[in-house]
């Protein structure tokens, strides 16, 4: 458990054969550190359940490029470019509905004449979407995880809050 240099030596040979080369040291030093990071002692005895660790490969770059990230890594699109790529310390909201204004299921139109009552017919959706975020905001959350969909003004409004959002 504590044997840096055992373990380090039981992940080298581990590693013998896999065309790692030089970096056997560097990787050696990786696996060892994600194993410790996982230790339980569950009923007095020391278990380590590799089920928790996942390696996670990427094509381009070099086996140098290889990091143990301590968290979670959502490999999904963030929804708007001006949100930010990396959070610290998330506070994740889940939300298992639209962040859209909901849509009538009537099959009915509306005839709007008049400009001013057509803006001001679309400044309460925007303000209905403003609403939403600012609870979003409220709660504390920084990363937004939406199972439905994420309209285009709700994304502005969350990237202007720097609130990172994943569809």
């Amino acid at each position: 458990r504590d044997d840096k240099t055992t373990l380090r030596s039981i992940a080298r040979t581990a590693m013998s054969g896999r065309s790692v080369g030089a970096s056997d040291d560097f990787l050696a030093d990786i696996a060892v550190q994600a194993v410790q990071s996982i230790i339980e002692d569950v009923a007095g005895e020391v278990r380590a359940d590799v089920d928790n660790i996942l390696v996670q490969k990427k094509h381009g770059g070099n086996l140098k490029d290889t990091a143990l990230i301590d968290g979670v890594v959502l490999d999904k699109e963030r929804v708007h470019s001006r949100m930010p790529m990396f959070v610290r310390d998330a506070k994740i909201a889940l939300i298992n509905r639209a962040l859209e204004v909901k849509k009538t299921e009537v099959n009915e139109e509306i005839r709007i004449r008049d400009p001013a009552k057509l803006q001001q017919f679309l400044n309460e959706e925007e303000k209905s979407l403003k609403t939403m975020v600012d609870k979003v905001r409220a709660s504390g959350a920084n990363v937004v995880l939406c199972q439905k969909g994420i309209d285009d003004v709700a994304q502005h409004y969350l990237a202007k809050e720097g609130i990172y959002a994943v569809r």
